[in-house]
């Protein structure tokens, strides 16, 4: 089983080539788990990153009858409260994103933090379909917008300059009218930005956030080959 970690994983039944090799053919790039099951025992590999056109050789995976704490993507169901699988990489900026669960917007910039990361930050249509794509759960996330410096003036957390925006209709709220609104958040259900205050519905029903972070190969962990 390969798992990304991005909803999507396969399953196979594979068979050895003719020197006693698995072979198996990723279709896009990301961070990559294996998990083997065989007659009862077990094997699961640390994260490693794939880029796109690279290969991963001479993985070796020692089965054993010992539990191992990982369930697939068919027996997950709910997400956990607790980090939520490895990172995805986009293959078009190279920038990685992972989901989280926070208990709040300050939180979740405490968790990216401690990642080396940010919030994500959306810079084009195009990275936000990429996105929608990545993160299929229809709830809402914390993104790293703002206007609390200065009303009505939006900017992200990490300095980039506000080159897209994809507002629901009628959004951002400036008047108030659901009290003011300092911070955006992303409804996967809509695929469209709200921007909420404490006073909004919306505030406490936030729990999940999307990271992300420029450069991922430093922080990977390197499987023991």
């Amino acid at each position: 089983m390969l798992d990304t970690g991005r909803s999507g994983h396969s399953i196979n039944l594979l068979q050895t080539d003719t020197e006693g090799y698995f072979i198996e053919y990723v279709r896009f790039p990301a961070v990559y788990t294996v998990f083997v099951r065989y007659r009862g025992m077990k094997a699961l590999s640390e994260p490693f990153l794939l880029k796109t056109g690279e290969r991963y050789d001479d993985l070796v995976l020692t089965l054993s009858s010992q539990p191992i704490d990982f369930k697939p993507p068919g027996e997950r169901g709910k997400l956990p409260a607790t980090s939520m699988g490895v990172w995805g990489v986009n293959p078009a900026n190279g920038h990685a994103y992972k989901r989280i669960y926070c208990k709040s917007r300050d939180d979740a910039i405490a968790q990216a933090a401690a990642e080396k990361a940010h919030l994500v930050t959306i810079n084009d249509a195009a990275e936000q379909k990429w996105l929608e794509g990545l993160f299929v759960e229809k709830r809402f996330f914390w993104i790293g917008l703002s206007d609390a410096e200065k009303e009505g003036q939006w900017q992200w957390d990490n300095g980039d300059p506000l080159t897209y925006t994809n507002w629901a209709s009628h959004e951002p709220d400036e008047e108030g009218t659901m009290d003011e609104g300092d911070y955006a958040v992303m409804d996967l259900s809509s695929k469209k930005w709200l921007d909420v205050g404490a006073g909004n519905p919306i505030w406490k029903t936030v729990q999940y956030t999307i990271i992300e972070k420029e450069n991922l190969r430093d922080e990977t962990p390197k499987t023991e080959k």
